[in-house]
């Protein structure tokens, strides 16, 4: 069963984190590599994996083999990060969301954020994650890889994009964004004002300027 692409088993993972910075790291000025790193990304909580060091070396096998595929494949490391970077940033926003919309008792300011507009976010956070999860799993299954770990990182990224419970996931952002596009109303604009009606067959502008922009 897939656990980390840091750790092979379950053992392994579960080995306690936290460690404070190794001396050493001051006498070979590693705390001047890594400290910039770490405090670039504190909800990453890089410093539990750069402060800790294998306990086994099972552990550093399997580490070595999988840096070792992604230092010779420039394209694999391109997917990750591509990968990596849309599920943080779905991740930090879907928390900030999430604290938005617990809150009781919202500022005035804050009140028309936890509205459509919040929910609007989440969709699109929604969205983001799907085409993430789909792009790379898509991507995996046409190739193969070399690591022990990646191998079991494959199967299980591949494996999740397949499951019933995923797929409706996929499937209900999909009607939902679908549904809001058929939407339609009417927006009339004046200097100091912006009224919104129900659309009623006029021409639609805004396609109209999308389509010329097209053109360029």
């Amino acid at each position: 069963m897939f656990y980390s692409i840091l750790f092979p088993t379950r053992d392994t993972y579960d080995v306690p984190k936290s460690p404070p910075e190794p001396e050493f790291f001051r006498d070979l000025n590693l705390d001047q590599v890594f400290s910039p790193i770490i405090k670039a990304k504190p909800y990453l909580s890089l410093g539990d994996y750069f402060y800790s060091k294998p306990e086994s070396r099972i552990v550093s096998e399997f580490r070595q083999e999988i840096a070792a595929e992604l230092d010779s494949d420039a394209e694999l490391r391109e997917k990750f990060a591509e990968f990596s970077d849309a599920v943080l940033d779905c991740a930090i926003k879907m928390e900030d969301y999430a604290q938005l919309l617990t809150v009781a008792e919202l500022k005035p300011e804050d009140r028309w954020r936890a509205g459509y507009l919040t929910r609007g976010e989440l969709l699109n956070c929604a969205e983001k994650y799907m085409r993430a999860v789909d792009t790379l799993a898509g991507y995996l299954s046409s190739r193969e890889n070399k690591s022990a770990g990646l191998r079991e990182f494959r199967e299980y990224v591949v494996g999740f994009a397949g499951r019933g419970g995923y797929r409706e996931f996929s499937e209900r952002i999909v009607r939902i964004r679908a549904g809001l596009s058929d939407v339609r109303y009417n927006m009339r604009i004046k200097p100091s004002q912006v009224r919104v009606r129900k659309f009623d067959g006029e021409i639609n502008r805004g396609e109209e300027v999308l389509n010329l922009f097209r053109k360029f």
